[in-house]
């Protein structure tokens, strides 16, 4: 399941589509419970080093996200904005350091 450099999105379309133009492998999703099962296919392939899960879907896997963040290392789980969110501002950049919870560069 992992695409590029162990990397995969689950989301919408125009998230998981826009990503896939950089290389970026992902699963569509329309509903919580696909978003779930994606979430469990990532977490199982020992490829995948980083999730990338659209905005949309987060609070529905709030409590997946966090056991993983709290249980290992890998893979490094990171919330997404989707294509029309309400935090869409807010970088990938910002949103990796706040999972890692140090800063990347000065």
């Amino acid at each position: 399941m992992a695409g590029a450099r162990g990397l995969t999105v689950i989301g919408g379309a125009d998230v998981v589509l826009g990503l896939g133009l950089l290389g970026i492998d992902g699963v569509v999703v329309a509903d919580a419970a696909q978003a779930r099962v994606a979430l469990a296919r990532a977490l199982a392939d020992r490829e995948t080093a980083l999730v990338l899960v659209d905005e949309a879907w987060v609070e529905d896997l709030r409590d997946t996200v966090e056991a993983v963040a709290q249980e290992s290392a890998s893979p490094l789980v990171v919330e997404i904005p989707s294509a029309i969110g309400a935090d869409s501002a807010q970088t990938l950049h910002l949103r990796v350091e706040r999972a890692l919870g140090f800063k990347l560069r000065e």
